[in-house]
């Protein structure tokens, strides 16, 4: 019979899985909370820059900018425990996605000021040109990752 732990109950090789993943895993979640907190410090001057906000003013004036540094915190928050309450990891995916469909509506109704933003203000640009795709990346891997913390809940209740 397999060796199981005395604690938690799950099989040792399980316990091995778990382990590494959570590692990687919790990685992503660091990158995605640092992105959100300090990118925003990086891409504001410390709030002393908010042209972001002129450009978007629905979603990142002052306290847009603030709620993405809150989000950030909650990622880094839960990235050594998401296994304590993966359907978290879901919420994050949303998030991610509203971004993503948010700025995919920018693009539409706005892409036609990126080369004036380009020559006026190139941080801007780039991060317009960019959130997106980059809050997709994110949902997804959020998504997979709820997906894996799952799996690993079933296969280790199986056993």
């Amino acid at each position: 019979p397999p060796r199981r732990h005395p604690s938690s109950g799950r099989t040792l090789p399980a316990l091995a899985n778990s382990r590494s993943m959570k590692q990687q895993t919790s990685k992503g979640l660091v990158v995605a909370g640092v992105l959100n907190t300090l990118g925003v410090l990086a891409l504001t001057k410390g709030f002393q820059d908010l042209t972001l906000g002129q450009y978007f003013p629905e979603l990142f004036s002052i306290w847009g900018l603030i709620g993405v540094m809150l989000w950030g915190l909650c990622y880094l928050a839960l990235a050594k425990r998401y296994r304590t309450a993966p359907e978290v990891l879901v919420v994050f995916a949303v998030e991610k996605f509203f971004y993503f469909a948010s700025w995919c509506w920018w693009q539409y109704h706005h892409v036609s000021q990126l080369p004036t933003m380009w020559e006026e203000n190139p941080t801007a640009a780039i991060f317009y040109s960019t959130y997106g795709p980059g809050d997709l990346a994110f949902g997804l891997f959020f998504l997979g990752l709820f997906l894996k913390a799952r799996r690993s809940e079933t296969r280790v209740e199986a056993d």
